[in-house]
């Protein structure tokens, strides 16, 4: 029997830039693998690493402007935002590959560069379009809705007029979408949407680990303002616990200078799974709304509770029963809470119960 081909596409992939829809998009091609043909298209050219086909389109994008390290050029960098909306080198690109390939369906995520234009070029070769909304991006240029301090922008800058126009744009190519997944009921009512929730999914590779002997917290993503890493930096030592930070990006100077914290640079698979294992609680302390962010479902795949902020879609993930809300931007309401649980064994242990509870349920 023959299979049908599916193509994933995601303008990063994972082995290059691990953010979680990049995560989200490549396990997604493992889990159609398993039952399906599928082939990863991205912008890359590394060889992944495992044994899926690839397919490049919008490499050239790269020497206009990279998200990942910057701007090469403050022109690239106009022009890169310009081909947002829609793509029409990429559009082409994307077409030939469709019609080459000849895929059943297309499953698209992150698409910072391609454009929406995938989903016309899909459409024309014949796919069923599925795409999976990971942030604001059919709304705001920058796709987080927030200022350069991280914080929301309430569409008050003078981008913000820029992006009213786009997505007028980007809104005109979504009939083609035959369904749209979202990771919080907060994203899809956000971008006035519909479709189904779908949460990020990890696998547990292992049996959860007992709590570690001292209590310590942990920050896993992106060093940048809407994370939230000033909040943290001025909590924990309010708190008087030990904090560990693993990620990278451009706050990682101030991170590196703190007093108190260990600084574990950027961590993928056992190195991230040895983190979470000598943790007590996460903490996702962000300023700048999230929809579901991926390192939450990890934490909670390990047996970790967390302590999240109150915004975005992070609210909906106390529903879960394994994470303590806090208002954004308060260092004191941060560090009270981890200082209630550092004293309150009890407490984090319950915490802690649930999440196992979750993990292991069928």
């Amino acid at each position: 029997m023959k299979r049908r081909l599916h193509a994933v596409v995601s303008a990063f992939a994972p082995w290059e830039f691990g953010g979680g829809a990049e995560r989200v998009a490549w396990s997604e091609a493992l889990r159609i693998a398993e039952r399906d043909a599928v082939v990863f298209v991205h912008t890359g050219a590394t060889p992944p690493p495992d044994a899926i086909p690839t397919a490049r389109i919008g490499g050239w994008l790269r020497r206009l402007h990279d998200p990942r390290t910057g701007a090469r050029s403050p022109i690239g960098k106009a022009a890169f935002h310009a081909l947002l909306p829609f793509n029409p080198v990429v559009f082409m690109e994307a077409l030939g590959t469709f019609r080459r390939l000849r895929p059943a369906v297309v499953h698209t995520h992150n698409l910072v560069g391609l454009s929406p234009s995938v989903w016309l070029a899909a459409r024309l070769a014949g796919a069923r379009v599925i795409h999976t909304h990971h942030d604001l991006s059919l709304m705001c240029q920058r796709a987080t809705m927030t200022r350069r301090d991280g914080r929301p922008c309430e569409q008050r800058t003078a981008t913000c007029l820029v992006c009213r126009a786009t997505r007028v744009v980007k809104r005109a190519q979504t009939p083609v979408l035959e369904r749209e997944r979202f990771p919080s009921a907060w994203l899809r009512d956000r971008l006035g949407r519909q479709g189904e929730i779908a949460r990020p999914f990890v696998e547990p590779s292992e049996p959860p680990q007992s709590p570690p002997d001292e209590f310590r917290a942990l920050f896993l993503g992106r060093l940048v303002p809407a994370k939230g890493i000033e909040t943290l930096l001025e909590a924990a030592p309010l708190a008087g616990v030990p904090l560990t930070i693993a990620g990278d990006g451009p706050m990682e100077g101030l991170v590196r200078a703190a007093p108190g914290v260990t600084y574990a640079g950027y961590v993928d698979g056992e190195a991230k799974a040895r983190l979470l294992a000598g943790a007590s609680v996460l903490v996702i302390p962000s300023i700048g709304p999230e929809a579901a962010p991926l390192v939450f479902f990890e934490a909670l795949a390990a047996g970790v509770p967390a302590i999240v902020s109150t915004i975005g879609g992070l609210t909906e993930l106390a529903e879960l029963g394994t994470a303590i809300l806090v208002p954004p931007g308060d260092a004191d309401a941060l560090a009270r809470v981890l200082r209630e649980l550092a004293d309150d064994p009890a407490q984090l242990g319950r915490l802690r119960e649930r999440a196992h509870a979750l993990r292991d349920r069928p």
